[in-house]
């Protein structure tokens, strides 16, 4: 045995009669035999499933998969039923398809993203023994394995397998798709007649082909293939299933569809907008489709444009790709050879085998022709649904030698020692983003953010987290603290002029704060005596979060008021602080109480600064609160710098709240004269 490899590699036109004997010496029986397939199917999915679950915590988890991620526990901790989902680049809702999908996880195991990121990596496992059964219909065991195994352990797959994206369904739903396909469609190419699974398949086809656009929008792409498969193989003589499956399809679509009809104007206006654009030929979309199968650029998405792996595997990682170029060519002539056999009406092309490659082709091209004229830039991951065609196509070369037995051995080999590679590039390259900051590659993994939470929390169920803005809606680190936070009681806070103190109740609620170079990090550091300062680290490369303990008896340098200020809303102003900056600014820093009567509602804060002799303010700035943080016995500090004139001396600023979005000014509870008349801080 140890003397065939050397000659399998440098001896290729002999290696389909050498390389069978070592599998024969190394089989004891022929029942043994026939195990092989399956405990290298077993071993393939056991391998992807540490690829897929392994590293927890390694992953992104940014605002897209927050956004997604906020409105499926809506739906499912809230009964707030999805009709839409996140925002698309040109303005438009996507459905709310993969919105559902990801409800599935939360609904079983609660609020848990790392459960949802794996819920991704189960749907890619189970499209694993898909591709292989497909793969085998066509080119037997071996071509099956192939298949499986690319599909198991290419890097592509890992890249779009390990987090919360809409776009990672695209692969496995098609092999789902292509599965479908083959089994509803096969008795009407045979001209037999169908049975309840048949047509149960067959529903279940049409469905996809309705439902992959409602999860990803390069799933509507399948229209195409859908619609000539509809008339190459006369499906109307099944009308019912096709019947069955459209409705189904269409009624996932009807939530998403009738709220844009009824209810919105701009997103109507943003797709016309969208379909306004001049459309352009977007030819790299055929670089794209080869580019997928070949597992060209996966790094980029991990680890960073410009990264190099050192020696060997530099040079090893060009290898696998001209090798699977070679295999990608073959298969593609294969293809092409097949299909003018079928155009000639040769009595070699069974209907079966017709019909496969049919649906091969049809996901192959379905997504480059769709956006090959389009109005929008295309995205890579638009063409994903090529994936599993080009490595099937890949997978049937071995049927290209005499013996298609020996050949699918020989082509499993190869692919194996191809993605022994990939499972050393796998392996570095997520020991390495698990722990440095790769410029360019994946930003700050799960694991980071969440342990900071974690140690934040401290059991305590309660946390503030600081960043430049609260607004889940939009920004990133917000989104992603309100979901890791969901089953706790966790605050947003924008900490750009605002620092919320919590009540110093039996349980001390701590605070995190995304960065330090955040205003309100510093800010606390300036106006108190005690406060404790803590870290929780980042990657190598990456700032650490920081997090206070800070309550209300450890701020100095306020001055009191003799008489606070108490508006409608609950907030009272106990304290202030002016500071000369310098000649040409003045900073007001407020001190609130927060009142039992909190009322919730979105304020801002208003300050005006006066000078002698001018006419009304001088400069008006406002200030956002985060309002909506705010509990009762907490305490709120504001700040703003004013811009003096040269030569103008300030002798009184206003200051007060009002409430949006409406922008009603908060009254003064029980003040003398005017309540709306705002609070004075004379400065003379």
């Amino acid at each position: 045995m140890t003397n065939c490899l050397p000659f399998v590699i440098f001896h290729p036109n002999h290696c389909t009669s050498i390389l069978p004997n070592c599998y024969n010496r190394l089989v004891i029986s022929p029942d043994a035999k026939k195990q092989v397939p399956t405990i290298l199917l077993v071993t393939i999915i056991l391998m992807a499933g540490i690829f897929r679950f392994g590293w927890a915590g390694v992953h992104s988890f940014s605002f897209d998969e927050a956004r997604v991620s906020m409105i499926a526990l809506k739906m499912v901790f809230e009964g707030e039923f999805a009709r839409l989902g996140m925002q698309s680049s040109v303005g438009v809702p996507n459905f709310p398809a993969t919105v559902w999908l990801y409800a599935i996880p939360y609904a079983i195991f609660g609020a848990n993203v790392q459960m949802a990121t794996w819920f991704t990596g189960f749907i890619g496992l189970l499209a694993i023994p898909a591709v292989y059964v497909f793969g085998r219909w066509r080119w037997g065991v071996w071509g099956g394995l192939t298949a499986a195994l690319l599909f198991a352990l290419s890097p592509t797959m890992l890249v779009y397998g390990r987090n919360i994206w809409s776009q990672n369904f695209l692969a496995p739903l098609t092999v789902f798709w292509l599965v479908a396909g083959y089994k509803g469609i096969l008795p009407i190419v045979e001209e037999r007649p169908s049975n309840l699974q048949s047509n149960a398949w067959l529903a279940f086809f049409v469905f996809l082909s309705g439902f992959i656009g409602q999860v990803h929008i390069a799933g509507l792409a399948f229209a195409l293939p859908g619609a000539y498969l509809f008339f190459r193989f006369k499906l109307w003589r099944n009308l019912i299933p096709l019947i069955i499956g459209g409705a189904i399809a269409l009624l996932a679509a009807f939530p998403a569809l009738y709220t844009i009809w009824r209810f919105g104007d701009g997103a109507r206006a943003d797709l016309n907008s969208a379909l306004a654009e001049p459309s352009t030929w977007n030819s790299q979309v055929w670089r794209m489709m080869v580019q997928l199968p070949l597992n060209i650029g996966w790094e980029f998405h991990w680890l960073g444009g410009d990264w190099q792996w050192g020696q060997p595997i530099d040079t090893l990682a060009q290898l696998t790709i001209w090798l699977l170029a070679a295999l990608l060519l073959c298969g593609l002539g294969l293809a092409v050879a097949q299909t003018v056999k079928w155009l000639n009406g040769s009595a070699d092309v069974r209907p079966a085998d017709s019909l496969w490659l049919n649906l091969v082709l049809g996901a192959l091209l379905a997504t480059p022709l769709f956006f090959l004229y389009s109005g929008s830039d295309v995205a890579i991951h638009y063409i994903l649904p090529a994936f599993p065609a080009g490595i099937l196509l890949m997978a049937g070369v071995g049927t290209l030698f005499p013996n298609k037995q020996r050949g699918g051995i020989l082509v499993f080999a190869l692919i194996a020692l191809i993605c022994a590679v990939y499972t050393v590039q796998l392996t570095q390259g997520l020991n390495i983003i698990a722990k440095q900051l790769a410029p360019g590659g994946m930003g700050t993994p799960l694991s980071y953010p969440q342990a900071a939470l974690d140690k934040t929390l401290n059991g305590a169920g309660q946390a503030i987290v600081v960043s430049h803005s609260d607004q889940i809606e939009f920004e990133g680190d917000p989104a992603v603290f309100h979901v890791l936070g969901y089953e706790n009681d966790v605050r947003l806070v924008d900490g750009t002029a605002s620092l919320l103190i919590p009540a110093d109740n039996n349980e001390r609620v701590r605070q995190t704060f995304t960065f330090d170079f955040i205003p309100a990090w510093s800010m606390a550091q300036r106006i108190s005596d005690g406060a404790i300062l803590d870290e929780s680290p980042r990657r190598e490369g990456e700032p650490p979060y920081r997090i206070l303990d800070l309550s209300a008896d450890q701020l100095i340098g306020f001055t009191m008021l003799a008489d606070p200020a108490a508006l409608d809303n609950g907030a009272t102003l106990t304290g202030y602080q002016i500071n000369q900056t310098n000649d040409s600014q003045l900073e007001f820093i407020s001190l609130w109480q927060i009142g039992e009567d909190a009322t919730g509602d979105h304020v801002q804060q208003f300050n005006h600064l006066y000078i002698d002799g001018g006419e009304g303010p001088a400069e008006v700035r406002d200030i956002y609160t985060s309002s909506r943080a705010w509990r009762a016995q907490d305490s709120l500090v504001t700040w703003v710098v004013f811009n003096v004139p040269e030569g103008a001396k300030p002798i009184y600023l206003h200051t007060g709240m009002y409430t949006l979005p409406n922008v009603e000014r908060v009254p003064k509870s029980q003040a003398d004269g005017d309540p709306l008349f705002p609070i004075q801080i004379d400065l003379e």
